[in-house]
């Protein structure tokens, strides 16, 4: 439509041109020459407005923008509820253009590496001391999600990222944390006492063992007039305590822990006696802490 209109109005043009050219043969022929000069550059003028109509500019068409393409990574899933000596499982993604990559792993430690990890940062730029070792080395099409797996040694928080080297480029997840727990342990405490008891009455003590389930065939409550204070190990036995046995109702048979056992002892004699319940575990001793009572 708009060519068109351009079109009509050059003819219009040359139509007012051809009635000027008429007009101006009967006007010459009654004025003088400078008179026709001057239609003749009137006529000119208006041939350059019609051929300046028909003439139109060419646009300008910008250059098409590029699609830069970028490969992303992330770490998917991290070890939950694992403790320390456990299988923990890692699982992280990489997006972006088919490709073929040669390395990629989780590295993780103790110490953080916080901020933006650029694409120039080595693993052996960062503070992270352990890595998983299934996709280190080979040959691996990407996109693709990647799982691996380590054993866990020992208990604390770690902090985590994804790596892969792609082109030439080092690329990093953003940082995570995940907690290794210590391996539950049995332990051992005196639940209830008598805090002052008569001579030769009846004294009610009761104990819990909790932890791992496992079978044992020894527990008492032991006491002296000489304390031992301080946590006492697994390594240290009755023997080398001033501690005698007050309750021996659980020493010979087997018990399913975790339990709670209640026993009974008559206080031997009279003053301020430091009592303690201890069990035997996979030949290991377990103490509870030491509590007092007075024999009045």
């Amino acid at each position: 439509m708009k060519l068109i209109n351009k079109y009509a109005l050059f003819f219009f043009f040359i139509f007012l041109l051809v009635i000027l050219i008429l007009s101006s043969a009967f006007y010459i022929t009654r004025h003088d020459r400078q008179k026709a000069e001057i239609i003749s550059q009137a006529v000119e003028n208006i041939r350059g407005v019609a051929a300046s109509i028909l003439v139109s500019p060419t646009p300008s068409i910008p250059a098409p923008t590029p699609t830069i393409f970028e490969y992303t990574i992330g770490i998917v899933n991290l070890p939950a509820d694992v403790i320390e000596r456990g299988f923990a499982t890692f699982t992280w993604n990489i997006n972006g253009p088919p490709t073929t990559i040669k390395s990629t792993s989780v590295y993780f430690g103790q110490q953080s590496t916080p901020g933006n990890l650029t694409k120039d940062i080595l693993p052996q730029n960062t503070k992270y001391s352990q890595s998983l070792k299934e996709f280190q080395s080979g040959n691996f099409a990407v996109p693709l999600v990647f799982v691996g797996n380590q054993t866990l040694t020992k208990a604390a928080t770690y902090f985590a990222r994804a790596y892969a080297q792609i082109n030439g480029n080092n690329y990093w997840s953003d940082e995570k944390s995940f907690t290794v727990k210590e391996i539950p342990k049995n332990e051992i405490r005196i639940v209830n006492y008598p805090g002052h008891v008569k001579l030769n009455d009846n004294s009610t003590f009761t104990w819990e063992i909790t932890g791992p389930a496992t079978t044992i065939g020894y527990t008492v409550i032991v006491g002296s007039k000489e304390s031992k204070s301080g946590m006492l190990d697994e390594t240290v036995g009755l023997e080398k305590t001033p501690y005698k046995v007050l309750v021996k109702d659980f020493t010979n048979g087997t018990y399913q822990i975790p339990l709670t056992y209640v026993g009974n002892a008559v206080m031997p004699e009279y003053g301020i006696f430091y009592v303690r319940a201890l069990a035997l575990i996979n030949d290991k001793n377990l103490w509870s802490d030491e509590k007092t009572v007075s024999v009045e």
